[in-house]
């Protein structure tokens, strides 16, 4: 019998639970870019840039920091 959720769902559809996440993760970290900067993409939630504090929407192109979170279009430019 699987472990149960901790979130309360279905053990094979969470994906904290089932390692997608974690894949999810390790695949976009061996995309990275030099400088740790990872690949450009479209968001699919808000957030908020961490080097200029920005807010962004979904949709909006942002990519990693390398350091577990999120640069804006404009930051991300200016960086490695």
């Amino acid at each position: 019998m699987p472990e149960p959720c901790i979130h309360d769902l279905d053990p094979a559809t969470c994906a904290d639970c089932n390692g997608a996440a974690k894949r999810a993760a390790l695949r976009e970290r061996s995309m990275r870019g030099t400088g740790g900067h990872g690949p450009w993409f479209r968001s699919r939630y808000d957030g908020k840039c961490s080097d200029c504090g920005e807010l962004f929407s979904a949709g909006q192109k942002i990519r990693s920091d390398g350091d577990d979170g999120w640069l804006c279009e404009d930051c991300g430019e200016a960086g490695p």
